[in-house]
């Protein structure tokens, strides 16, 4: 079903107008995340090219008074989408034992990077065989940690921005001293991705 599809320009006029101040409440309030903001330039950008088919339908069957209709909300859409993307996303709040989990996933990028060693040379002294023995410890403990970090009902992509946030703390230092690599299976992904329902809301208002 066509966006326009059963509305008139009226009807879109006030949606629009809708969804533009919504949006521009959430802008000014700096409520959007960086997905948010993401998903919200995504969605005006579809917007608008609904928006210009219709326009260039209504030319080619010479209704210039839809076209004149139908320019206002276009010119609304891209002045929100230049606001939208000119603005700053909000700071995520930060992980539960957001230092603990650093720790942890130093180590883990510690004992991936002796692995690689061990590999390389083709042996282990008793020692580093030891250290690599703790691996799925740490693992373990690292995702529990993480679990228990996540937000309720926190979509998998933001939740990647905050884990991320948090292991950039770490990564002033030199990797020779004590830098680290993010390892696979930092966070359990969702059975389920949870939308952020701040943009969502905003254009349900369009259809």
């Amino acid at each position: 079903q066509q966006l326009f599809e059963g509305i008139g320009s009226e009807d879109l006029r006030q949606k629009v107008k809708q969804v533009n101040l919504e949006l521009q409440a959430m802008v000014e309030a700096n409520r959007l995340s960086s997905a948010e903001k993401s998903d919200c330039l995504e969605e005006l950008e579809s917007k608008m090219a609904q928006v210009q088919e219709e326009i260039a339908k209504a030319e080619a069957e010479g209704k210039a008074k839809k076209v004149q209709a139908l320019a206002k909300p276009l010119e609304v859409l891209k002045s929100t989408h230049l606001q939208v993307k000119a603005a700053d996303p909000v700071s995520l709040p930060p992980l539960k034992n957001g230092d603990k989990i650093r720790q942890l996933r130093q180590k883990l990028g510690e004992l991936e990077r002796l692995e690689k060693a061990t590999k390389t040379k083709g042996h282990a002294s008793i020692d580093e065989l030891k250290r690599l023995g703790e691996r799925p410890e740490l693992e373990e403990a690292a995702l529990e940690l993480e679990r228990r970090a996540r937000g309720w009902l926190e979509s998998d992509e933001v939740f990647e921005q905050r884990l991320e946030a948090n292991l950039r703390v770490g990564r002033a230092a030199p990797r020779g001293a004590g830098g680290y690599n993010v390892v696979s299976g930092g966070a359990k992904p969702a059975t389920a991705k949870a939308k952020s329902t701040g943009t969502r809301n905003a254009f349900g208002a369009l259809g």
